[in-house]
């Protein structure tokens, strides 16, 4: 089983996440990332190419997510709130290809700090930054390819990675855990039938999708279980 086949699965009229007041269908969310897919096909991006993503918890960075699984790249996740130091051992050690991110925050100016990292980090081909309505126009705004699409989709086995999570480095430089399509839904399964997640729930996602937390127990897991996700952007205390 691989990741996009679960989404493809659901009902496509269900609302799988709502954000900021809207709701996102499965079938939406189906859509869109078949157009990223596109996009970063035709950019050169394929099966194991690293993709790293800057963002907070919104439906553009789980449009991004369901791409690389769709073609078989594979998913850094970055934080908003890493500065320049972390930026760059994740980049460098990942060895990513293209950033997709927000382009900036907290007083962080993203694409003047990744434009700087591209300098010094000879494999990061491309940044691209998503606009201020949550969309990236530079990816998504061709129609779909079906064979494009199709031939890369074909690839993709549910052994193939899908992610790559990095510790949080207490004992040294955070380490890239790589997680493949078959284990990061056999943990979603596990964790909805735990929480015994069902229709007519709603589980709201808070923390960041770069982490476990996020992509694998509140994400995957409510696409598992069968309730909707409420995707929260952020929050202060």
């Amino acid at each position: 089983m691989r990741i996009h086949d679960v989404l493809r699965r659901a009902a496509a009229d269900a609302v799988g996440w709502t954000a900021e007041g809207r709701d996102i269908r499965f079938a939406e969310m189906d859509e869109r990332s078949d157009r990223i897919a596109c996009g970063l096909l035709r950019r050169g991006i394929r099966r194991g190419d690293r993709i790293a993503v800057n963002g907070r918890t919104t439906p553009g960075w789980l449009a991004v997510y369901f791409t690389a699984a769709k073609i078989g790249a594979v998913v850094v996740g970055l934080s908003v709130r890493y500065r320049e130091h972390e930026f760059a051992h994740l980049l460098r050690d990942s060895g990513a290809r293209l950033v997709v991110t927000e382009p900036s925050g907290d007083d962080v100016d993203f694409l003047a700090l990744l434009a700087d990292l591209r300098e010094r980090l000879p494999h990061l081909e491309s940044v691209v930054s998503f606009a201020a309505d949550g969309t990236l126009p530079e990816l998504e705004s061709e129609p779909v390819e079906g064979g494009l699409l199709d031939g890369a989709g074909k690839a993709v086995t549910g052994d193939d990675p899908v992610m790559i999570i990095y510790t949080s480095g207490t004992t040294g430089l955070p380490k890239g855990a790589t997680l493949t399509h078959r284990g990061q839904l056999a943990a979603a399964t596990a964790q909805a039938e735990h929480l015994r997640l069902g229709p007519g729930d709603v589980l709201p996602v808070t923390v960041p999708l770069n982490h476990v937390s996020g992509i694998t127990c509140c994400v995957l897991a409510a696409l598992a279980g069968g309730p909707g996700a409420v995707l929260r952007r952020g929050y202060r205390r």
